[in-house]
């Protein structure tokens, strides 16, 4: 029995898994003297998603098939062809704005959409053509998109306002998914295997970041009902929204000015090697950075923020609602040692203490807007309550967000 990517997003996150170290091992041993490492990377990244994409589409029984495909409809075609390519131009003006400002760095995507922009005309066109042919409702939104555009129906603010917020997502995200996920390849690539706790931790930082970068790329890219992948809801309100940038550029050098460290000492600069409570931090550092690649592993194609594509509840969601934001701010507090390395109570000591939870803050707001958000669908309000009954904080007598 073959089991669907759709219906357990643990397969999916293994065909993206596999695929990742399908390509690194071609890569790395096999392609490295012949081609440079940008185009490796960008060879590495095709790798890892085209897989999935072709299993999730097969796999999707809400298409037609080959023997009833829509009649060639060129005008909704035509319509949907310049409102998908009218994404990736405004794409491409953020993410060149935001690295010229000196926001962010999305040279690498600035520089690839420029000079792939006429094969990205030519794919788009039959991408447009094969799908527009196969979905089952073809009348979609950039259907009606662009018919507004072309004065063919009326203006529906409702459905503009939809199509915009998703836009936005994939607008603010993407460039920053792509950025470093090409970034951390690159790493990877470069990164020689020794075998001490330092290096093992980084390379595990690295791997389970990459991983965690395609698993959001593929679902701010593949965001289509053809392989039943469709957005149900973007996040409208302001407060949500603002918690979520101040993790993202172009807000995040905020959260990093305000958490601007007084020291550089990190955990394994401060305890002794050849103690037990060095190993008692290596092994509970290495352990909250696995649950947060656990919790991104649950998600399969459907991660994506600010968004709601269906219920996570399975896994590591079975005992908390937010276990990513609680282990990736435990590995923050762990890590650093805020309260070690400058002296006790002076300045410097409250700065980094008072930086760091300022952090915690920023993920304890985007937790609660999240439930916010999320609180209009029935089947989280139910996912909630069992949470409340079995999670690993029932304990606490006040419900609070976790």
């Amino acid at each position: 029995m073959i089991i669907s990517v759709h219906q357990n997003p643990k397969i999916a996150s293994l065909v993206l898994i596999c695929s990742f170290f399908v390509g690194y091992a071609l890569i790395k041993f096999y392609l490295m003297q012949y081609l440079s490492l940008e185009y490796l990377v960008k060879l590495w990244l095709l790798i890892c998603v085209l897989p999935l994409y072709i299993i999730a589409y097969h796999q999707n029984p809400y298409k037609r098939n080959k023997y009833n495909l829509n009649a060639v409809n060129n005008d909704r075609i035509k319509s949907k062809t310049i409102i998908l390519l009218l994404q990736v131009v405004l794409i491409y003006i953020y993410a060149f704005a935001v690295t010229q400002i000196g926001l962010a760095n999305y040279s690498v995507l600035v520089d690839d959409l420029l000079f792939s922009f006429p094969i990205i005309i030519l794919l788009t066109v039959g991408y447009v053509y094969f799908v527009d042919r196969r979905l089952l409702k073809p009348e979609d939104e950039y259907a009606k998109i662009g018919k507004m555009l072309n004065g063919k129906i009326a203006l529906n603010k409702v459905i503009i306002r939809r199509f915009t917020l998703k836009t936005a997502v994939k607008i603010v995200f993407i460039p920053f998914m792509y950025s470093i996920f090409l970034t951390n390849l690159t790493l990877l690539l470069d990164t020689q295997w020794r075998f001490n706790a330092d290096a093992i931790s980084l390379l595990l930082f690295n791997f389970g970041i990459s991983i965690d970068m395609l698993i959001g790329i593929f679902g701010y890219l593949f965001s289509s009902s053809i392989i039943n992948n469709q957005i149900i809801d973007t996040d409208s309100n302001f407060l949500g929204w603002l918690f979520a940038l101040l993790c993202y550029p172009p807000l995040v050098w905020i959260m990093r000015r305000v958490n601007e460290q007084q020291d550089s000492l990190i955990w394994s600069q401060v305890i002794p090697q050849d103690t037990v409570l060095y190993w008692a931090f290596f092994i509970i550092i290495n352990i909250t950075w696995i649950i947060y690649w656990l919790a991104t592993f649950e998600f399969g194609m459907t991660f994506s923020n600010l968004s709601y594509r269906r219920l996570i509840y399975r896994g590591i969601y079975r005992y908390t609602k937010h276990p990513a934001y609680i282990s990736k701010n435990l590995y923050w507090w762990l890590y650093t040692l805020p309260f070690i390395g400058v002296t006790f109570l002076s300045t410097e000591w409250w700065k980094n203490i008072l930086g760091l939870t300022f952090i915690s803050l920023i993920y304890y707001g985007r937790a609660k807007s999240e439930e916010r958000h999320l609180m209009k669908f029935p089947e989280y309000r139910q996912y909630c309550k069992d949470i409340d009954k079995r999670g690993i904080f029932r304990w606490l007598k006040i419900h609070p967000t976790y």
